[in-house]
C-alpha cells in the first residue's frame, strides 16, 4: 500500500500550462507537420505580435469526439529555441522565400473542418486565447492572421482564402466561425463551420 504512494504518475497538464512551462525552461515545443498529399490544403500563419511575444497555433483533433479532443502544436513564434527565423518549404501565393520570424507556412488536413486554438502571451503578463473553425478544401491556400495590438494586446483572428488570377488577392473565408476558447475541451466538439453564401 505504501509502495503505491511513491509510484511515479504520468504528468498531464493543460496545453497552455505546458507551453508556458516550456517557454520558461527554454525548451523547444514539439511541432507536428502534415505531409503534402492530395487531401491537404496550404495554410500561412501570420502574426503581428512583437518578435518577443510568444504565439502558438494548435490544431484541435476532434476525431475523438464526443470524448475530449487532443491538440497538436502546428506553429509557434517568439523568443526561445528554434523559434526565430524560418524559411518556408511550402510554395504559397505571395510567399517570400526569405527567412521569416512571424510567418509560418504549412500543410493542413482538408478532409474535415479545421478546428484551431490560438494563444499569445507577453512576458506572462498579458495573454489571449482565440479559437475558430473553418472548412479548408484540398489544394486551396489560406492565410490565418493573428492580429495583436502592440499597446493593448487585443487579439483578432482573420482567415482569408488566397487566390491567384492575373494578380493575387485575398477573399474572406466564408466558412470561418470564430469563438471564445472553451474552458471544457469537449466544447470544441460542438463547434461547426458557417454555411457558405456564394
Amino acid at each position: 500500500m505504501i509502495e503505491g504512494l511513491f509510484k511515479r504518475q504520468p504528468i498531464v497538464c493543460d496545453i497552455a500550462v505546458c507551453l508556458a512551462l516550456c517557454a520558461l525552461s527554454g525548451c523547444a515545443p514539439q511541432v507536428v507537420r502534415f505531409p503534402p498529399d492530395q487531401g491537404a490544403a496550404k495554410l500561412r500563419y501570420v502574426t503581428t505580435a512583437l518578435p518577443s511575444d510568444q504565439t502558438y497555433l494548435l490544431r484541435v483533433d476532434t476525431q475523438s469526439c464526443p470524448a475530449a479532443p487532443g491538440t497538436q502544436l502546428l506553429a509557434y513564434t517568439g523568443d526561445g529555441p528554434n523559434s526565430g527565423l524560418e524559411v518556408s518549404t511550402v510554395a504559397m501565393i505571395d510567399g517570400t522565400g526569405k527567412p521569416e520570424a512571424l510567418v509560418r507556412e504549412l500543410y493542413i488536413p482538408a478532409d474535415a473542418p479545421f478546428v484551431f486554438l490560438l494563444r499569445a502571451n507577453r512576458e506572462l503578463k498579458y495573454d489571449c486565447d482565440n479559437a475558430g473553425v473553418f472548412q479548408p478544401l484540398p489544394g486551396r491556400e489560406y492565410e490565418l492572421r493573428y492580429v495583436i495590438a502592440p499597446a493593448t494586446f487585443v487579439c483578432i483572428v482573420q482567415i482569408n482564402e488566397l487566390r491567384l488570377d492575373s494578380v493575387s488577392h485575398r477573399r474572406p473565408e466564408t466558412s470561418a466561425n470564430f469563438f471564445y476558447a472553451p474552458r471544457q475541451s469537449t466544447d470544441y466538439c460542438k463547434q461547426t463551420v458557417r454555411k457558405e453564401h456564394e
